[in-house]
Formats: structure tokens, C-alpha cells, sequence
């Protein structure tokens, strides 16, 4: 491919086909070096389906040979989801074309990252046409609405009402997702003069172009809103617009639940939304059978969104219909059971024993173990229930491959898989190992305790003949989430391009110190970012939570205005393996070792944050030019959870133990909402 594109042999037609594949697909656009050039891709591929750190890599080298300057409005388009992570880049370019990519970036918000649609926002309402916000008419909503809320206050609050109230009847604000309560209520205000609502009595179509200010209202908003307003597509509209949010009102959401639930037929609305997960076991006890779309799952798939304990609830309604499960009844059949998916998670730990031993039996297990919201407890049920059945134990090497094959292997639960030794699933055979990899790369690695996910990492390792030599980004991806099964040793036989690749993986693993502290080390040494003054966007996606391992020294010598571009991306980093830890102790797989380990890692998230503040601060004192800059009381609390603020910054003293005035938020929160601009 290379030789005919050095040849000029490559035809249009079959670039096209390129290009539509990498828009599709998603996969790293350096793989496409030899059919297209840095332009090509920049102005006729989608990157927005390529991972995050290979879309920033692939600008930081396009970047190389064009210049920021010559950047069409298209190719600013195509690759915003990168552009976003350094300002100074977007700043370099024609406003003209910044301008102009406004509003397809607005139509495309759904695929774009908020954080990066927040730091584009912040570039475009620099530009000549977006400065005087007294200016804006109906045009200038309808082509950058959903960048509105990414305003600063004091400018949202100067634009014209004529103008506002011109948009929201257009609908032109139904993204703007604003969360902020200032901009919220001129948002309501407005509402009620444009619809003629003084009351705040809106209909159903109204409310839907309020879509994007919906999660700013108060629960008394809701008392005006007429019972017949909260149609499905609006309570789908409430759920996306809470979803979108971080801290979304627990009082506006039980608000609307006990609102609806009260109607003729409110319970199936809300149980079809995932507001239904609101609703106490006991709203659903009190609620008829003919409350819930075919709770039995005769006629369908069931569309009911819940939680384990309503799913408890609803499977004795299901069982006081059909009757018990009692090993012999034929009511629950695997078409009923692949049906009722969503409420399996309801099964008593005596239900699973009895499910009857049909010729079925075996598809029956591994369908209820592929059920959402299923507890390690039933899992391993499944589990024990799946070897006995099978005789695996009992049963040699050749004579159990032998009643295997690929395609049965494809169907089975990953969490099955997931829950044999090693020795086990060595007796799928030689034939099979490849098929047994790809099922485990989907289990679910936050309900399979370290030992195992260890066992299992061991196992890809020998299927792949990778017990020794280089692991390439090929071999870890196939690992799929058993990667969180690394060992200490892997991380110095893992090349840069492994890495690069799969580092956004290993950040989300809850990964002994020893482990964490070999992979910050072999990205630093591997990918070349020894001097780590050089570090650019990409290398702190790579490093991402990462960064607690490295020493005071290699932080401070960091460019604080790239740190502070990717701020957002490092702390949900930090989220997302504090969100593993939290899962991994609810599934009850945390053990000591793991515990005594998090303090370590509160230290050096309480480390990484007063680095992160320290830049932003930096960086605002010297953008203030001479300005009387107002400090921030802060304090960082003893367990690194808690960052104490003062939002109304009455005082620059340091409180004793937090802020006096409770204003607690997560860390993560205020870096990301408090710190970002």
C-alpha cells in the first residue's frame, strides 16, 4: 500500500473506502499513514470513534507538517475531540474557521466529550462574531446552542431575553444542558414569557425544548407542571439531562418519581426510565401486575430498567404468577428467562439451585449469569452449578475438549469462565483457548477477586505462547479486562506501542503499588518522556493516574499550561480507579491487602491534586495581569477525599480541620467544574 501511494496509484474510490472505514471503525489513524496524508485524514475522517490518546498522538504528529493556521473549518470539526486538549493550538487558528465549525461541532455534542466541548466553547466565545453576547439573535442559537452553557455566568446573564425567549421556542436550547442554577432560572423566567406560562404550567412539547435546562429546575417547579406534561419522551428527556450531570438533584428527581408515580399508569413510565430506579421496593409491591410491560416475559424481551433489590421485588410478583421455582415446573423456560433478563438479578440463591436440569439446563446458567447487576454470590452459584453439571472436575483434558467447540464456547457467560482455575479452563483444550480468551476479555473484572483475575491473566499469557519476550499492544488487548490480572514482572516486557495503547486500560485497574510504580517508570523510560517538560497532551493520557507515582521534581518541571489543558482528563482517570475500588468492595472482592493499598493511593491522589491546583492557580495569577485576584479557601481533607472550598471566597485564611462553612466537594469535582477555566 505504501509503494502505490508513493506511486500515485492509489484511486479515489479506494480512499474512500479508507476513510469510511476509519470514520466507522474507530481505529488508530496512523494505521492509515500509507493510504492518506496528515491533511487527507485531517479533512475527510471522523475521528471522533479513534480512542482518545490515539486521536491526540496522531494531531500532535499532523501538527508537525501543517500549520495550526491552515485548518479548515472541516478538519477542526474532525478532530475536536483532540484540538481540545491544548488551547494554544485552537488559539493559532483562523477565527473564521473556528467560527464556521461552531455550529457542526453543535450538532455533533452528543459524540463530544463535555470537558472538551467546555474548552472549545471557551476558544469560540473569544472569536469576533461570539464576543458581544448583547448581539446574539436567533441565528447564533441555532448554530452554537449547545455551547450556551459553557458561559461564563455574568456573560449568559447579558443576553438579550428577546433573544432568549426567540431560541427556546425555536427549541435551540434543548442541548445547552445547564446545570447552573443562575442560568437555569433565567432560562425559566424566559420560558414562561416566551410560551405565555407566567405559572409555569408547561406542556409536554414545551418542556421538550426546554430539554437542555430541565435538570436546572427546583423540585417546586414541578408542582406547576401538569400531571399529563410528563409524557415518556419528557421523562426521558429529565433522565438524559441528569445522566449529563455529575451531582444531578436528588430532590428534583425523587420530586418528579413521587409526581408520576401517583398517575394512572406512571409506575410502567417510570419503571421503562431509568428514573424508574428511584422507586422504593415498596412503590412496586403496592403496584398491580398490569402496572409493568410483560413482566413475565411471555411475549418479548423486557424493557424494565432496575436495580438488584426491585428486581427482587418484581421476580416474587413474576414467581406469584407462575408459581416457585421448584426444579420440576416448566414455566421457567430459557426463552422466558432470556426474556425477563433484566429481573434475573432478583433470583433467591435457592431459585438458581432449582432451575429444572432440561435439556436446556446448561444454556439456562449461562444466560442468567449474563444478566445485568448480578452479585458474585449468585455468580459463583452459576458457577459451582455449570461444573458440576458439566463434570469438569471429574472429567480429563481430552475427553472434555472433545465436547467442546468454538461455538459453543462463544455462548457461554464470561463470569462462568471467569470463575474456574486455571486447571479448568486449560481442559477446553488447545483448539478452544482462543475462543475461552475472547469470553473472558468481557468478564466483569470488578467481581473477580485479584488472585483470580491474576490466574486468569496467566492463562491468556500461556494461550498466546507470551510467557516470555515482548507483550505488544495486540497481545494486552486480547487479554481484554482480565489485563487488570497484570503482574509486576509484565510492565518491563511491554513495549512503548503497548503502552501507548493500553495505559488508558491499566489506569481503570485496581493495581498493587509495586505494579502501579513499574508502569509509571517503564512509560516514563520507554516513551521517551524522561525530560518531563516535554511532555505533551498524549503522554499525560498515556501516564493519566499515573502521575501519583512520579517524584516532586519530575511534576514540577511540567508545562503547567498542558497540564492545565488535560487536568480534566487526569482526574477521570483518578475517578475511574477510585470507581473500581468502590465496585470491587461492593462486590465484596476487596481483600486486606487491597484496603491497606488504597491509603496509598488516597496519598498520592491528595499529592496530585495540590500539584494540579498549584498549576491552576499559577496560571491564574498570571493571567490575572496586575488584577486583584480573590483567593479560594481550601483544604484538602486527611483521607484525600474531600477538598473543603469556600465558594463564595469570603476568606483566604486556612480553616482548621474544613472549610467552616461546609462547602465539601469531591476533589475531582472542583479540579474539573471550579478549576477548568
Amino acid at each position: 500500500m505504501k509503494e502505490k501511494k508513493l506511486a500515485n496509484r492509489i484511486d479515489q474510490t479506494e480512499k474512500d473506502e479508507w476513510i469510511k472505514l476509519l470514520s466507522t471503525c474507530g481505529a488508530d489513524p496512523k494505521f492509515f499513514n500509507d493510504v492518506l496524508d496528515p491533511k487527507e485524514t485531517l479533512k475527510f475522517v471522523d475521528l471522533s470513534k479513534s480512542s482518545r490518546t490515539e486521536k491526540v498522538k496522531f494531531l500532535e504528529d499532523a501538527l508537525k507538517t501543517v500549520r495550526p493556521s491552515e485548518f479548515s473549518k472541516d478538519e477542526i470539526v474532525n478532530s475536536i475531540g483532540a484540538l481540545a486538549n491544548d488551547r494554544k493550538i485552537l488559539r493559532q487558528m483562523n477565527a473564521s474557521a473556528i467560527e464556521a465549525a461552531a455550529c457542526d461541532v453543535c450538532s455533533k455534542s452528543s459524540s463530544i466529550e463535555k470537558s472538551d466541548m467546555r474548552k472549545f466553547a471557551e476558544v469560540v466565545m473569544e472569536q469576533p462574531s461570539f464576543r458581544n453576547v448583547s448581539a446574539f439573535d436567533t441565528t447564533t442559537f441555532a448554530c452554537m446552542g449547545c455551547m450556551m452553557s459553557y458561559m461564563k455566568k455574568s456573560s449568559f446573564e447579558n443576553i438579550p431575553d428577546a433573544s432568549l425567549q426567540s431560541a427556546i421556542t425555536a427549541g435551540n436550547v434543548k442541548d445547552m444542558k445547564i446545570s447552573s442554577k443562575r442560568m437555569g432560572k433565567k432560562v425559566l423566567d424566559n420560558a414562561k414569557s416566551a410560551f405565555g406560562k407566567p405559572n409555569g404550567d408547561f406542556s409536554d412539547a414545551e418542556l421538550r425544548k426546554m430539554k437542555g435546562a430541565l435538570g436546572s429546575l427546583e423540585p417546586e417547579d414541578i408542582d406547576k407542571i401538569p400531571d399529563a406534561s410528563f409524557t415518556l419522551d419528557v421523562l426521558k428527556d429529565f433522565e438524559e439531562a441528569f445522566s449529563s450531570e455529575d451531582n444531578p438533584k436528588k430532590s428534583l428527581k425523587s420530586k418528579i418519581v413521587d409526581k408520576v408515580k401517583k398517575q394512572a399508569g406512571g409506575i410502567a413510565k417510570l419503571i421503562e426510565n431509568g428514573l424508574g430506579k428511584e422507586l422504593s421496593p415498596a412503590d412496586l409491591e403496592d403496584a398491580p401486575l398490569s402496572s409493568f410491560p410483560d413482566l413475565t416475559g411471555e411475549n418479548g424481551e423486557s424493557t424494565i430498567k432496575c436495580n438488584r433489590k426491585q428486581a427482587r421485588v418484581l421476580m416474587k410478583k413474576i414467581k406469584s404468577t407462575l408459581g416457585d421455582i421448584n426444579g420440576t415446573d416448566s414455566n421457567f423456560t430459557l426463552k422466558r428467562l432470556v426474556n425477563m433478563k433484566p429481573l434475573l438479578s432478583g433470583l433467591e440463591d435457592s431459585d438458581i439451585k432449582k432451575i429444572e436440569q432440561d435439556g436446556t439446563f446448561s444454556d439456562k446458567l449461562h444466560t442468567i449469569a449474563k444478566a445485568p447487576d448480578m452479585s458474585r454470590e449468585q455468580l459463583k452459584t452459576l458457577a459451582d452449578m455449570f461444573k458440576s453439571y458439566s463434570k469438569i472436575e471429574s472429567t480429563d483434558e481430552a475427553s472434555f475438549s472433545a465436547s467442546m467447540d468454538s461455538t459453543t464456547v462463544d455462548n457461554m457467560a464470561p463470569q462462568i469462565l471467569g470463575m474456574m482455575s486455571k486447571a479448568m479452563l486449560k481442559k477446553f483444550g488447545t483448539a478452544n483457548c482462543e475462543a475461552v480468551v475472547q469470553r473472558l476479555a468481557e468478564v466483569d473484572n470488578k467481581k473477580l477477586t485479584r488472585d483470580e483475575l491474576k490466574e486468569k491473566f496467566e492463562f491468556v499469557k500461556e494461550c498466546k505462547s507470551k510467557t516470555s519476550g515482548t507483550l505488544t499492544s495486540d497481545d494486552l488487548l486480547e487479554a481484554g479486562n482480565v489485563l487488570c490480572g497484570i503482574d509486576s514482572a509484565a510492565p518491563d516486557r511491554m513495549d512503548a506501542d503497548a503502552f501507548e495503547k493500553m495505559a488508558p486500560n491499566l489506569q481503570k485497574c485496581n493495581l498493587d503499588p509495586t505494579t502501579r510504580k513499574k508502569i509509571a517508570t517503564n512509560i516514563v523510560s520507554k516513551m521517551s518522556l524522561t525530560d518531563t517538560s516535554t511532555i505533551t497532551s498524549s503522554g499525560f493520557m498515556v501516564l493519566g493516574n499515573f502521575l501519583t507515582e512520579l517524584g516532586d521534581s519530575q511534576l514540577a518541571s511540567m508545562d503547567k499550561e498542558t497540564v492545565s489543558d488535560v487536568t480534566d482528563k487526569i482526574m477521570e482517570s483518578v475517578k475511574d480507579s477510585e470507581e473500581t475500588r468502590k465496585e470491587r468492595k461492593k462486590s465484596a472482592v476487596s481483600k486486606e491487602a487491597e484496603s491497606s493499598e488504597e491509603e496509598t493511593f488516597k496519598q498520592g491522589k491528595k499529592r496530585l491534586a495540590e500539584f494540579v491546583i498549584g498549576v491552576k492557580e499559577s496560571l491564574g495569577g498570571q493571567q490575572a495581569s496586575g488584577r486583584r485576584r480573590r483567593s479560594t479557601c481550601k483544604f484538602i481533607s486527611p483521607d484525600s477525599t474531600v477538598l473543603c472550598v469556600d465558594r463564595q471566597l469570603r476568606s483566604s485564611r486556612l480553616p482548621e480541620g474544613c472549610c467552616q462553612d461546609k462547602n465539601e466537594v469531591p476533589i475531582t469535582d472542583y479540579l474539573e467544574y471550579h478549576l477548568l477555566s
